[in-house]
């Protein structure tokens, strides 16, 4: 398979070399990852930082319940590609983190999609199944590859974790749609050979699907914290992973107080990098 720059096994393995010249140099051998053994904080805190959020009123909430909230950045791509930089660096501490937790008996991830299974059988999400499967077939570990990361943990992890969407369903699909209205007209914005006054109207539909999109920020957390809660006491699981972009985690962590839950809040060292 060929990248944007070139051919890409032999390119995917010089970084899993250089990536692990550090640890070679450290301690002579290649650093593990913590296992079930380690305490919780103190395994999520070699990839970044956590914040235990209490609900104001425990005692008459689900005290029971552990969950953590991943707080995300992603992007949306027209296609599959394959980038460094800092969201690169974000699925790659993710990775560890959610693995790490998948030891510690977290075998439930909530994500931001429609309430229920991930869909398999529409093109999008058919094409990124098959580049995951594809990557893990040629030995990639996949931190390059744009790939929806909830579907790369439910085939990476597909014998010990479960992935299912969150989100309210009805206000999931009406920013899905304004986000294809935004990726159909953001090209026309800088085009130079169209009128004006097409490219001023392109602008101002991309604006008002932002706005649109903003507003409902705050509800979709509140809704996939809700949801899950309800998924966790239905199905007897007392662990989970919400997995958010970092906007929701407000809504989120809001939703969680009310219920009386207590959540983790963790964040990847890589994630304030621009």
């Amino acid at each position: 398979m060929t990248g944007p720059l070139g051919p890409m096994i032999p390119t995917m393995r010089l970084r899993s070399v250089v990536h692990l010249f550090p640890a070679i140099l450290l301690a002579g051998c290649v650093v593990p990852e913590p296992g079930p053994e380690v305490p919780l904080d103190e395994g999520l805190r070699m990839f970044g930082e956590v914040a235990l959020v209490r609900p104001q009123a425990p005692d008459t909430g689900l005290p029971h319940l552990q969950v953590v909230l991943i707080r995300d950045r992603h992007v949306v791509h027209g296609t599959i590609t394959w980038e460094r930089g800092p969201l690169r660096d974000i699925r790659r501490d993710n990775r560890h983190a959610i693995g790490f937790l998948i030891r510690k008996g977290f075998t439930l991830l909530g994500c931001e999609a429609s309430r229920g299974p991930l869909p398999d059988d529409d093109g999008p999400s058919a094409a990124h199944r098959a580049a995951v499967r594809d990557a893990l077939a040629r030995g990639d570990r996949l931190h390059d590859l744009t790939v929806y990361q909830p579907i790369r943990y439910e085939e990476e992890f597909r014998d010990v974790l479960t992935v299912l969407g969150m989100e309210d369903p009805t206000l999931y699909k009406a920013d899905a749609e304004r986000l294809g209205q935004i990726l159909e007209v953001r090209p026309l914005i800088g085009r130079a050979d169209i009128p004006e006054g097409t490219r001023n109207e392109a602008a101002r539909t991309m604006l008002t699907h932002m706005k649109a999109i903003s507003a409902n920020v705050d509800a979709r957390g509140r809704a996939a914290a809700c949801n899950l809660i309800e998924h966790m006491l239905v199905e007897g699981n007392d662990r989970a992973m919400l997995l958010l972009g970092g906007a929701h985690a407000a809504g989120a962590l809001a939703a969680f107080r009310d219920q009386g839950v207590t959540v983790r809040v963790f964040q990847c060292k890589s994630y304030a990098r621009r």
